[in-house]
């Protein structure tokens, strides 16, 4: 869904944007008139909540994840797992998302435990191909472009910190 640099080498970069506490912007899917707010924050130590709002017809979608794993989503206020939520998601949007990259994704970086690939200007993952326009000065992503076949997916990020 989501990301690539010119220029830019992920070994080095992923180190130097490696955690933000807040990341915030809007999403925006070919196809798709909704283009949903989200917010990715540092919970704890070892946790995140992934949120969209206005996102698909689903209303306020919330993910937890644990140590890297998704392990709720709450759409709308009903809790529901991993499982469920990837369903809904996939039934509201024809995605077949794994939701466990979610968060590296919106830092524009692979995710660990699947192989991937660096190219030129990012990285490829899942047969997803991002591409990550990072702040010449502050050195973090400003917007993540993905491709999967004909879908285009854009995060423009608004918040990082």
């Amino acid at each position: 869904m989501i990301l690539g640099v010119a220029g830019c080498q992920l070994t080095s970069r992923s180190t130097a944007i490696d955690s933000p506490t807040f990341v915030a912007g809007r999403l925006a899917i070919t196809g798709f008139s909704l283009n949903p707010s989200f917010s990715l924050e540092q919970i704890t130590s070892d946790q995140q909540r992934l949120t969209f709002s206005g996102a698909f017809g689903l209303g306020r979608v919330d993910m937890i994840f644990t140590r890297g794993q998704a392990v709720e989503g709450i759409v709308d206020g009903e809790t529901l797992s991993e499982e469920a939520l990837a369903t809904k998601l996939y039934e509201a949007t024809g995605l077949s998302l794994p939701l466990a990259g979610l968060p590296d994704w919106i830092m524009g970086r692979p995710f660990s435990g699947v192989p991937h690939q660096v190219i030129p200007n990012g990285f490829e993952q899942l047969d997803w191909r991002f591409q990550v326009i990072e702040d010449p000065v502050r050195g973090h992503p400003t917007k993540i472009l993905g491709e999967l076949g004909e879908l285009g997916v854009v995060l423009g990020i608004r918040s990082w910190r």
